[in-house]
C-alpha cells in the first residue's frame, strides 16, 4: 500500500510540473555601423541586454564590448528562455562607454552573459514591449528585433 501511495505521490508531481508554462524572447538586437563608429579600442564600448518581466527576476546580460567597427551592422542573436510567467514586460539593449578606470575588456561578442555591472551613460539604446497580450501571468513566445539608435549627448 505505502509503494502505491509513494508511486501516486510521484505521478501528481511529473503531472503538476508538466503544466508549468515557459516563456521565451528570441530575435536580434543590431547595431548599426555609425553607432560602432563611436566606438575603438582606445574607447570600448560594453553591449547589454535587459529583460524586465512581471513575475520573473529582472535580468541584465553582457552581449559583448565593442572595440573596431564592422563595415555592416552589427547583428546579434537573442534567445532567453524561462521557466514561469510574465505579464506585459519590457526588453532593452544598449551600448555605453567602457569606463577608463575599470578592468581590460576582451573584444568581439560574446554568449550572453548575467552580469551585475552598474549600468552608466548609454550612448545608443533600443526598448521594446514584450507581450503586450499577457493581461496576468501566461506563457509564450515574444519575437524582438532591437535596433540601436544614438542617444543625444550634452555637449
Amino acid at each position: 500500500m505505502r509503494v502505491i501511495r509513494t508511486f501516486g505521490w510521484w505521478c501528481l508531481l511529473l503531472v503538476l510540473s508538466a503544466c508549468e508554462a515557459s516563456i521565451t524572447i528570441k530575435g536580434t538586437v543590431t547595431v548599426p555601423t555609425d553607432i560602432q563608429h563611436q566606438f575603438s579600442w582606445q574607447k570600448p564600448g560594453r553591449l547589454f541586454f535587459y529583460e524586465n518581466l512581471p513575475y520573473n527576476r529582472a535580468e541584465l546580460y553582457l552581449l559583448g564590448v565593442l572595440c573596431e567597427p564592422a563595415e555592416k551592422d552589427l547583428v546579434i542573436p537573442i534567445e532567453m528562455k524561462h521557466i514561469g510567467c510574465s505579464a506585459s514586460g519590457s526588453v532593452e539593449s544598449w551600448v555605453e562607454y567602457v569606463e577608463p578606470d575599470s578592468s581590460p575588456v576582451e573584444c568581439g561578442t560574446i554568449t550572453p552573459t548575467q552580469t551585475n555591472t552598474i549600468p552608466g551613460t548609454r550612448v545608443a539604446e533600443a526598448q521594446q514591449v514584450v507581450f503586450p497580450e499577457n493581461t496576468s501571468c501566461s506563457g509564450g513566445e515574444a519575437d524582438i528585433d532591437l535596433q540601436l539608435q544614438s542617444i543625444p549627448q550634452a555637449p
